[in-house]
């Protein structure tokens, strides 16, 4: 079977995309917040409003380190009907099964970021 993949042109600020892409595409977030709600109950025993309650606890650390994306996954949000929580399961993901907290760092991290710089 052939598989194709929409395209979606976005424009404007980081609110108005995420708008628009939720507008645009509600059928693909909500196949993707199921998936996940099966993950999450297999891998880690969460529901999925207590994976909400986990990706919001993200939200202060997007706010201050990527408050593009977070204003985004709110237009995202709007867009497609769901609730911001449930948009922030689906970007912190990888780290919500990795039981990994919010703004949790390496110990290790300053050394792999001078080893990133030096090797651009």
């Amino acid at each position: 079977a052939h598989m194709s993949f929409r395209e979606v042109t976005l424009m404007g600020h980081p609110y108005a995309r995420g708008k628009t892409y939720g507008q645009r595409v509600p059928d693909l977030i909500n196949h993707s917040i199921a998936t996940y709600a099966r993950l999450f109950a297999y891998r880690r025993g969460m529901d999925w409003s207590a994976c909400q309650v986990a990706a919001l606890a993200f939200q202060p650390v997007l706010e201050a380190e990527a408050s593009d994306l977070l204003a985004e996954m709110r237009g995202i949000a709007d867009g497609s009907g769901k609730k911001l929580g449930e948009i922030m399961v689906l970007n912190v993901r990888t780290e919500l099964l990795a039981g990994k907290a919010p703004g949790c760092v390496h110990p290790q991290w300053q050394e792999a970021l001078f080893a990133n710089a030096a090797a651009n």
